[in-house]
């Protein structure tokens, strides 16, 4: 079984265990992405951001559900230092284009 992954600001890294109880999420941890401080850690988070990844069976969840249940569960419109700040980091055009539809369709 191939895993596809998802790496998402939620405002903190209490999504980790939302995420975990999703039918499909495989694996999830947490971890720093989207800035220059090298070697982050709580103390000394710099300018990243803490965000969950999500490791799930794309034939159980897609990615699409992965992101509407991010968008069901913080209220990005809510201004954060860059430390909890909404984000989703995407790999690929196609998770571009999900991430960029789904946001469009959420209500906020």
């Amino acid at each position: 079984m191939s895993l596809s992954r998802a790496y998402l600001g939620m405002q903190c890294f209490w999504g980790e265990s939302a995420f975990a109880k999703l039918k499909g999420v495989k694996k999830t941890r947490v971890g720093y992405a989207g800035g220059t401080t090298i070697n982050p850690t709580y103390r000394n988070i710099g300018d990243h951001t803490e965000v969950t990844e999500v490791q799930f069976d794309p034939s159980l969840i897609s990615y699409r559900q992965v992101l509407d249940f991010f968008w069901s569960h913080h209220n990005p419109s809510e201004r954060r230092k860059k430390q909890y700040q909404s984000a989703i980091l995407y790999e690929t055009d196609d998770e571009k284009k999900v991430a960029e539809q789904t946001y469009d369709e959420a209500k906020f």
